[in-house]
């Protein structure tokens, strides 16, 4: 059996920017069809090159551990050689570890388990370049932020530095002219539209999502959209209930800082709310009361600068 530790969903983040450690990525396709988004197991398996989504592969979230991804009933010979993938529906756009010539390699039967953490700490310990280690490094304090933000795991936590000591002189100067995301009474007045703002949240999951929060009157019409720079979004329901979002996802860890105007239109008229970045969101946050999320948004913005210097030496884009 093999399991993935999927952590919280903060840490999948991270694993999802493990990719930054790579100098190349693969895209591969899946040689069958009619499979569904998820993650798959691939490599070398039981003595067979599989490096494509299969059916038998996928792997399903432990039910009695929701904190794990799992696969049973594979066969894994020494010598065979692995990673986890995530098939989009159409093609494998991630890779755990991304890049080339770093799979897990099989050594003898067993249980095996890969996190996040281990290959942070193989890269820290290993012969890779400055900026790659702190990046590595970076990543080990946001988790060790995150579970602490999440009151997960906390006698094992990835790191034991506090995000407030390794971010200080950071933080210390930090204002990188970030317009911080106002609370609803400082935003414009939108009933015309039929909506009324109700706040932000950013989700750290498997990418960096920022979410504007809207309820709906009866003066809404179906002529109303969203617009975040030249993008238009999709107002979705929570559930069943009254709140509506709009979601700016798929931010790399590097461009977080990047800016866009966030407007509401019919057609006719227009209401510009304000230009927000990701990082609108941390200053909010700094500015706060609640220490706990104060040190988990340091953490994230040290993770942010690390990845920024990573790219910058290594001209990638992500």
């Amino acid at each position: 059996m093999k399991a993935m530790k999927k952590t919280i969903a903060v840490l999948l983040t991270v694993c999802m920017v493990v990719s930054m450690l790579a100098v190349a990525a693969v895209s591969v396709s899946a040689e069958e069809t009619g499979l569904s988004e998820g993650y798959y197991l691939v490599g070398k398996i039981g003595g067979v090159d599989t490096w494509y989504a299969k059916a038998e592969n996928r792997l399903t979230v432990n039910t009695g551990n929701t904190d794990e991804y799992m696969i049973e009933n594979v066969s894994l010979d020494a010598e065979d050689q692995i990673k986890v993938a995530h098939y989009d529906g159409k093609e494998i756009n991630v890779w755990y570890p991304d890049g080339m010539d770093n799979q897990y390699d099989i050594t003898a039967d067993g249980k095996y388990t890969m996190t996040v953490a281990a290959l942070a700490n193989e890269y820290i310990a290993g012969d890779y370049s400055d900026n790659a280690k702190a990046l590595a490094k970076a990543i080990l304090v946001y988790g060790a932020a995150a579970q602490k933000q999440f009151s997960f795991r906390g006698d094992d936590l990835a790191a034991q530095d506090t995000p407030a000591e390794y971010a200080a002189d950071d933080i210390k100067t930090y204002d990188d002219g970030a317009v911080i995301v106002p609370d609803k009474t400082q935003m414009p007045n939108l009933s015309a539209y039929g909506l009324n703002y109700e706040g932000c949240t950013l989700l750290l999951q498997s990418t960096t999502s920022l979410r504007f929060c809207f309820t709906k009157t009866d003066a809404f019409a179906d002529d109303v959209n969203v617009t975040y720079g030249d993008y238009q979004l999709e107002l979705q329901q929570y559930g069943t209930g009254k709140y509506w979002y709009v979601e700016i996802s798929d931010m790399g860890a590097n461009m977080l800082d990047n800016a866009q105007m966030l407007s509401v239109t019919d057609g006719k008229d227009k209401t510009d709310l304000g230009e927000y970045s990701t990082l609108s969101y941390v200053k909010a946050a700094l500015g706060g009361t609640d220490d706990t999320l104060k040190n988990t948004v340091r953490a994230f913005y040290g993770f942010y600068l690390a990845a920024q210097k990573y790219q910058r030496e290594n001209v990638i884009n992500y």
